[in-house]
């Protein structure tokens, strides 16, 4: 009982993360993921040892990340009005703050299908400020992902789980909590949730390399992207997460009133 609800637990932090993955590999395209985790059958003991039942169960049923997947990250369905809506909400946030002059209607063609997955490519144009180039590649770049683990690099993840099993073993069961928390909570709440992990974790080391992530990896950025109005009308219009998008290609060249005008080329997918 305890090896299978043990594993659940590790299966649950990364569930989301395996889904998307799997479509990136399709693109030939990386993601950043924590897909390496120490060996699972020291961590099943540890959870053996010294985790309650109550607390497994509560791991466990924080949520169910493959629902998220089918409704939302990589939806059945064929409709793009959710994809519209969220690029819209993006153009809306980046006019009000001066960073995009206008954008042309969002053109979806024909869908492609590629083995288990169906691709649509779906194209814009954008007159944008340099930082407003920067905040929709940064949005298209982080579309379907949905936990803080999506965001860090397998290196950053395997720091985590070393310093963490040598230091205190129990303690990452905090650590899994904070990798497998929502993304855009992670942005308004993530003073709590490290408060959290730092519960269990105490030395100097641990600490310095926490801050660090927090600080120099992508997270800074996702944090600044969504901290804000952009995040709060994406939570209100139910528009997160967002759908699996990858960016093919982007041309580049000098636009009108001192903007840059960018060519998006880009596909959303849908699972079958």
């Amino acid at each position: 009982m305890w090896g299978g609800v043990g594993m659940l637990i590790v299966l649950s932090v990364l569930l989301l993360g395996v889904h998307i993955l799997e479509a990136r590999r399709a693109r030939d395209i990386g993601l950043p993921l924590a897909t390496v985790i120490p060996d699972i059958e020291k961590r099943l003991n540890i959870i053996e040892e010294h985790v309650e039942l109550a607390r497994v169960n509560e791991a466990i049923n924080r949520g169910a990340p493959e629902e998220f997947v089918h409704m939302y990250v990589l939806p059945r369905d064929a409709s793009m009005d959710r994809l519209v809506s969220s690029i819209e909400v993006l153009r809306d946030v980046l006019i009000k703050d001066g960073k995009l002059l206008k954008m042309t209607s969002i053109d979806i063609g024909d869908n492609i299908v590629e083995g288990e997955m169906s691709r649509w490519p779906v194209r814009f144009t954008v007159n944008v400020t340099e930082e407003g180039l920067r905040t929709v590649s940064l949005f298209l770049g982080i579309a379907g992902f949905f936990t803080v683990a999506d965001v860090l690099t397998e290196q950053e993840i395997r720091q985590l789980f070393l310093y963490a099993e040598s230091e205190n073993p129990v303690g990452i069961i905090a650590l899994e909590q904070f990798l497998s928390a929502d993304l855009l909570k992670y942005t308004v709440e993530y003073q709590s949730l490290m408060d959290m992990v730092r519960k269990s974790f105490v030395s100097p080391a641990f600490d310095r390399l926490f801050t660090v992530l927090q600080e120099d990896s992508l997270l800074k950025d996702v944090r600044i992207l969504l901290g804000g109005e952009l995040g709060e009308r994406l939570r209100r219009n139910n528009l997160w997460p967002l759908r699996f998008i990858t960016v093919d290609k982007v041309t580049v060249t000098d636009g009108e009133a001192g903007t840059l005008e960018a060519k998006f080329e880009t596909s959303a997918y849908s699972s079958k």
